[in-house]
């Protein structure tokens, strides 16, 4: 009785520390609390998502891991580790997780949000059902400021689809009251929310090229000052870059070609060696070399989505040259 008695001190304790960034204190405070009452909700929610923000996702999905073992009908804790498991790379697992809270809650908008992103990833067309549900009229979202007195109002520009440059490393919730936008579903014709300065972290111009129209359009109505112009980074897609390259001495850029399957299997007169890549994608994922004609089709047939990123480029400067410019 004594745990129970002393549970909301305790959490309004832990939620006071957290909300002021004094991350050590609030995570102690919330482990004591998970001592005396291992079945609080609040506090394993809380402390997994304390863990996530600071990048400790193990600690991050043992917390919320517990909190759907103990509440399975809790839609939050079901999205909240479906989302350290795509994280994790534990696709299947985090699909059932979401799946489970869409079927406790049909229009859970984080739910629709963490399904899009994840079939997204597998070029799965399905995916289009749940961006819809998951960001239409939920484009904007204000985050957790947690600095003393007031901060900087910083507007964010991102995309909802991915294909954004990370920012948690140098934007401090400590310094900044970030507003930040999903461009991709957001009305640019609305008045945009107070701010001192705009970041835009959109950019993948070639999977996120509705974003940056809307982006450009919604900063014609700021005098604020703006870093990465949506307007500069619209013409760096890959086969713009590749173009711009090839005009620079002493540099070799790869013809690259965005084409559909059939073009690409129909293509008669294709140099080998060359590489295919699925829209979207980065670091080497859903990227591969194709060395002659007869890998072609078991290639294309390991990738997803139904065009590729088709880049060939002449073996004269050796095989090391070709492969160290396009790779």
């Amino acid at each position: 009785m004594q745990g129970a008695r002393m549970a909301p001190a305790t959490l309004e304790s832990a939620r006071h520390a957290a909300a002021r960034g004094w991350d050590d204190a609030a995570k102690a405070t919330y482990l004591d609390l998970l001592r005396d009452d291992p079945t609080s909700l609040p506090a394993l929610c809380e402390l997994g998502a304390l863990a996530s923000a600071s990048s400790h996702r193990s600690a991050a999905r043992t917390a919320f891991a517990q909190a759907v073992r103990l509440y399975p009908t809790d839609r939050v804790a079901r999205v909240s580790l479906a989302n350290i498991l795509v994280e994790d790379g534990a696709l299947a697992d985090a699909a059932r997780h979401f799946q489970a809270a869409l079927a406790l809650d049909p229009d859970f908008p984080p739910a629709h949000q963490g399904m899009a992103r994840l079939l997204a990833a597998q070029a799965d067309q399905a995916a289009d059902r749940h961006w819809q549900k998951g960001f239409a009229g939920h484009s904007l979202v204000t985050q957790r400021y947690r600095g003393e007195g007031q901060g900087v109002k910083l507007l964010l520009l991102v995309s909802a689809r991915c294909g954004n440059m990370p920012t948690r490393q140098w934007i401090d919730d400590r310094s900044f009251a970030v507003t930040a936008i999903y461009a991709d579903f957001h009305d640019p014709d609305a008045p945009l929310p107070p701010h001192a300065l705009v970041v835009n972290a959109i950019g993948d111009a070639d999977l996120c090229g509705e974003a940056l129209r809307r982006a450009e359009i919604m900063l014609t109505r700021t005098t604020a000052p703006v870093i990465n112009p949506p307007a500069l980074v619209r013409p760096t897609g890959r086969a713009e870059n590749a173009q711009r390259l090839a005009g620079v001495p002493g540099i070799i850029a790869p013809r690259t070609r965005l084409l559909p399957r059939a073009s690409l299997l129909a293509g008669d007169r294709q140099r080998f060696p060359l590489l295919l890549r699925t829209p979207g994608f980065h670091t080497g994922e859903h990227f591969v070399l194709v060395e002659t004609p007869a890998e072609l089709e078991p290639a294309l047939a390991a990738l997803p989505g139904e065009s590729c990123w088709r880049s060939s480029i002449s073996t004269r400067a050796g095989r090391t040259g070709w492969r160290a410019n396009i790779a």
